[in-house]
């Protein structure tokens, strides 16, 4: 239990096999075809503490328990200071998943993020609910709200919509629109009766979201949403971000692979760091500039270093 409270708070460095170095924690995930946006939702899950922590130390608990054992599994080996390479691969998981999901998610073709989350979120909370007898997956991810018709609703995600990309055009120069996130929030006008420790926000920036193949980065809403890392208040509550998803807009001189694809940004507490990830390549990036990118899913949390769930 030691190792599992130092993992935040004590920089670590690894040797694999190879004598390559890599941060536990921080390691790539393999790419079997089109599977980048099931891989950015893994590094989130793995990097979200309250979630984390009892995989990590759980794990002959949840042996009954296909999905949860499965995942426990996965974060341990992204965690692990011993691995033969300094990447994994998680197609067990992704093949239990396209199994019990009749292939709705797949490795061979692209889907949305915000989904395969959802969809691992419900199959977590149907086992932990049905094995466990434990709501521990609702008490850090689900909220509720109450819409403007009065309806009461939980939420897993709060789904936010940009406004319309107008571009002013003239022949040398593009502006592109700027908002702030806590406006995009109070734009939905909902009153929060609940609200989760870790929130998921989703800001979709395609138009017609079920219609991904055929659609490239320039279909992207290239609005700028602007948000502080450090603090989102949010129903009174302060949130700090430690995952935040984007389209990968990295445009390709082959116009048949300007297509989208996902990477995500994490937050290394250890080395105060913000690292960034799209299958098997890690870097370093710069905390002031994350709101530059097209973010689509942020992960928000609202505990401690040391809290645990109670």
């Amino acid at each position: 239990m030691d190792a599992i409270n130092d993992l935040d708070t004590v920089p670590k460095v690894s040797l694999d096999l190879a004598g390559r170095q890599y941060h536990p924690g921080f390691v790539g995930l393999v790419n079997f075809g089109a599977n980048d946006y099931s891989n950015v939702i893994i590094q989130s899950l793995a990097h979200i503490r309250l979630l984390r922590d009892d995989l990590l130390a759980n794990y002959d608990r949840f042996r009954s328990m296909d999905l949860t054992s499965v995942l426990s599994l996965l974060v341990r080996k992204m965690w692990s200071s011993h691995l033969f390479k300094c990447h994994v691969s998680a197609h067990e998981l992704l093949e239990y998943v396209a199994s019990r999901s009749e292939k709705k998610f797949s490795i061979q073709e692209s889907g949305q993020p915000k989904d395969f989350l959802i969809w691992i979120l419900n199959h977590l909370n149907r086992e932990f609910s049905s094995e466990l007898h434990s709501n521990i997956i609702a008490k850090i991810f689900q909220g509720k709200l109450r819409l403007e018709s009065k309806k009461e609703t939980k939420f897993w995600l709060l789904p936010l919509s940009l406004p319309s990309a107008t571009l002013f055009r003239d022949s040398m120069a593009t502006d592109i629109p700027q908002i702030d996130l806590e406006e995009l929030i109070s734009a939905k006008n909902v009153e929060f009766l609940r609200l989760p420790k870790v929130l998921l926000l989703s800001i979709n920036r395609i138009d017609n979201e079920r219609k991904l193949a055929g659609v490239s980065n320039s279909d992207l809403n290239p609005t700028v949403v602007r948000f502080n890392p450090d603090k989102l208040v949010v129903g009174g509550k302060n949130y700090r971000l430690i995952g935040n998803i984007l389209y990968d807009t990295e445009t390709s001189t082959d116009a048949a692979k300007d297509e989208i694809h996902y990477k995500v940004q994490l937050l290394d507490e250890s080395r105060r760091e913000w690292v960034e990830m799209r299958d098997l390549r890690c870097r370093v990036v710069e905390r002031d500039l994350l709101f530059l990118g097209h973010s689509c899913l942020q992960v928000w949390t609202t505990y401690s270093p040391h809290q645990r769930v109670k």
